[in-house]
């Protein structure tokens, strides 16, 4: 089973479009209409596709989640890279890789992120979330510059992008 098949839209095709629904559309201040295949590292743009307001991080009944070549085993609490090594987690980095997981292709909101991983509410001016949004980027090889799984939305939160099978 595939969660997160295919990317959604950042916003309504133009209405003369007939692209297919794996293209991502950004409208710019001049009005002008971008498409895309990948989301850009920073959207500026309200995306339509929102978690629900409330995130439920239940015991997990999937066993495995599988992403860009990533296996996060959730019986034994590891994660191994494409090249089968095992990299270890903290506890706050294998929940927030969980959460990403289970809403893929979704904007979480840096709110929900740190309640659920922090058990508590989140302060603007803290930046531990990103702190460890950073350390899970670097321990999945993935760029803040130019990332490919987890994408950060400006003003909003971050949306991971891979595709996710679980087992």
């Amino acid at each position: 089973m595939f969660l997160g098949s295919a990317p959604q839209a950042l916003a309504r095709p133009p209405p003369d479009s007939h692209s297919s629904p794996s293209v991502l559309y950004q409208q710019t201040s001049s009005g002008r209409t971008l498409t895309s295949d990948v989301l850009p590292p920073a959207l500026s743009v309200n995306a339509v596709n929102r978690c629900p307001v409330t995130l439920n991080l239940q015991p997990d009944t999937v066993k495995r989640y599988k992403f860009a070549g990533w296996t996060l085993d959730t019986e034994a609490h590891y994660l191994l890279s494409p090249h089968n090594v095992v990299v270890s987690l903290s506890n706050v980095e294998y929940r927030l890789l969980r959460i990403f997981l289970t809403y893929p292709n979704c904007v979480l909101t840096r709110d929900q992120l740190y309640n659920l991983t922090q058990k508590r509410d989140w302060d603007p001016l803290d930046r531990t979330l990103d702190l460890q949004v950073s350390r899970l980027r670097q321990k999945l090889g993935d760029d803040a510059r130019t990332p490919r799984l987890i994408k950060t939305v400006r003003s909003e939160g971050y949306i991971f992008t891979a595709l996710v099978d679980v087992d």
